[in-house]
This record gives structure tokens, sequence and C-alpha cells, in this order.
């Protein structure tokens, strides 16, 4: 098998032939999954190709009363993925998110076959961990109509940051 170092067309026409739809956003050159953004709590869901590494990243919002215990969790959710890396966001003004994601370097080549892999083994382990944070009830869901104050989690994490490490 020839390797080749893909670009965002090669990786279009790999993703066609996997039957995954994407589209562009026009905000970012990241190819944007169709399916995986319409899942409830899926905030952002792309492939992009940055440097010649591959980085497939879901972000998912979660609810604001969840941060803390996530947060304790985090370092046991990495050990139990065996290729998705995770990380919580915490902006000011919008909703926590965690982010999923994985890279491969591309910078010698790689051919279809492993691209494929990649992706849809990236695909399954985080709709794992999607189904888990389901079940946990942590993602927030579009039908929940949450209004929080933003101002409010930030302080109440900014406390706990400062009992936790005292």
């Amino acid at each position: 098998m020839k390797l080749t170092v893909p670009d965002l067309p090669m990786i279009t026409s790999w993703l066609d032939e996997l039957g995954i739809d994407v589209y562009q956003c026009g905000y970012c050159d990241a190819l944007h999954f169709t399916a995986l953004k319409e899942m409830d709590g899926v905030f952002d869901a792309k492939i992009d190709l940055i440097d010649n590494i591959l980085c497939l990243s879901i972000a998912i919002e979660v609810k604001p009363s969840t941060v803390l215990s996530l947060q304790a969790e985090m370092s046991q959710i990495n050990a139990s993925s065996r290729f998705v890396k995770i990380y919580l966001d915490v902006p000011d003004e919008a909703y926590p998110k965690i982010t999923f994601r994985h890279v491969l370097d591309c910078s010698v080549g790689i051919n279809q076959e492993q691209f494929a892999q990649f992706v849809t083994q990236t695909q399954a382990e985080a709709l794992s961990l999607i189904n888990q944070l389901n079940k946990n009830n942590i993602i927030l869901s579009r039908d929940e109509n949450i209004d929080y104050d933003f101002e409010d989690l930030e302080s109440v994490l900014l406390d706990t940051k400062r009992h936790t490490y005292h």
C-alpha cells in the first residue's frame, strides 16, 4: 500500500467512501460531521488537518452542575480510554464542554485503510463515552431549557479551587 500525506480534499473523498457526511462551516478549515453534530448535546464534531496532523474532536455540552464531579473523574475517564483523550472546558459565558480528541501524525503518510481505522475507532470510542455520559444524566440535552448564571458557576469553581489546593 502506498502511503500518502493527505489534504482536505483527499480526506473528504475518503470520508465520502466511508459513507460519512461532512461539511465545511465557512469559519474554519475543518470538516464537520453532520450525523454527530445532530446528536443530543454535541456542540461540535470535526476532523481537521493541521501541519500534517489529523485531529478528530467532538465537543459535548454538559450540565454546569456536573462540572465538579466530572473534573474529579477526568483522570479515570482518560485512563479507561485507549485512544481518545478527554478534557473539560469551562468558559466564562457558555455551557461547559467535554472535548474528546484523537490525533494521528500523517507526516510520513497514511493509507486509506489506516484513515478508516482512525475515524471509525475514534468515533466508536467517543460514542461509547457519550452513551455513558447520557446514562449518568451529564449531557445537556437540547430539550432542557436551563438558564444558569455563569458568573455564579465561575465563583463556585474558583472557591472550590482555593479550598482544594490549601
